[in-house]
């Protein structure tokens, strides 16, 4: 995208752990106190670039404090936008769940997750705190919903936003949806094989192949969180976020508290053929390569 004047930088993402997007290293470094160091280095990759319009993005920049946005910000002397997506709460934290799960970091059920979730859900509060920043001229919130997305994919969404050129070409791997979570059922899964001792390697190869196919399958509706659960936690937030939408993307659609669903209660009591044969495969699978 350089050569259109736009510039995704190399600073800031990680070197490691198999990602070549997602400037992490940013937010982590304003958040271990080593902010100046990677802002200086961000700063004169911009300069060097010659480009108009720089692009940085991570989910780790909703872990800043108000104190740490405003140093950021004051450290890039540019005219900054800040795009950031929404979601209901409860699927922001059904999704961090199924995240850690995959990743080894979370072995509690999702009841005790729940009840110790500490993360940023005040979607008001973000915004302000991000809007008050030096150099910032605006905020704009998006709803998640990638149904209504061009090819259902948010990247193409993000960048029509921001005015930013796509290409009009498409390729196999434009229909991948990255940092998808997996189904609910894959997660079930993993829990259940950590349970039975299974290695990581193993669960490892597992998740491999199940991300394969979910990336090529049409998002499913299906969730661990019962509609019950989902909106105890959706309704501690309901004056917030119509604060929110009212103050900050009155065009948006507004954030609304997840409705009763059979089919939760369909996939949770095992009627679902499709699901319990993947189950079944993939039991059979660590079964065999169990060590």
């Amino acid at each position: 995208m350089l050569e259109a004047g736009v510039l995704y930088p190399r600073t800031g993402i990680p070197g490691s752990g198999g990602t070549f997007f997602g400037h992490h290293e940013i937010p982590w470094a304003y958040l271990g106190g080593g902010g100046t160091a990677i802002a200086d280095l961000l700063r004169e990759e911009i300069e060097r670039s010659g480009a108009h319009t720089v692009v940085v993005s991570s989910e780790e920049f909703d872990r800043l404090t108000p104190v740490a946005i405003s140093d950021l910000c004051s450290a890039l002397p540019f005219a900054i936008t800040v795009l950031f997506y929404y979601r209901r709460q409860s699927d922001i934290i059904e999704g961090m769940y199924r995240t850690d799960v995959v990743h080894g970091r979370e072995r509690r059920t999702l009841e005790h997750f729940v009840a110790s979730y500490s993360g940023a859900l005040d979607f008001g509060a973000f915004a302000t705190a991000w809007s008050s920043a030096p150099n910032v001229k605006s905020v704009l919130p998006r709803a998640y919903f990638p149904k209504h997305f061009p090819d259902g994919n948010v990247v193409f969404d993000f960048l029509a936003a921001l005015s930013l050129p796509t290409s009009t070409e498409r390729d196999e791997e434009d229909n991948f949806r990255y940092n998808q979570s997996l189904p609910w059922h894959a997660v079930s899964v993993i829990q259940k094989l950590r349970e039975m001792l299974v290695s990581e390697q193993v669960i490892g190869r597992a998740i491999e192949a199940i991300t394969v196919v979910s990336r090529r399958t049409p998002p499913e509706r299906g969730a661990l969180m019962s509609p019950a659960q989902a909106q105890a936690i959706d309704g501690q937030y309901l004056e917030r976020n119509a604060a929110f939408h009212a103050s900050f993307c009155p065009a948006q659609p507004a954030i609304t508290p997840r409705a009763e669903d059979d089919l939760f209660h369909i996939q949770h009591q095992g009627l679902w053929p499709d699901v319990e044969r993947t189950i079944e495969w993939l039991a059979e699978y660590v079964i065999r390569t169990k060590r």
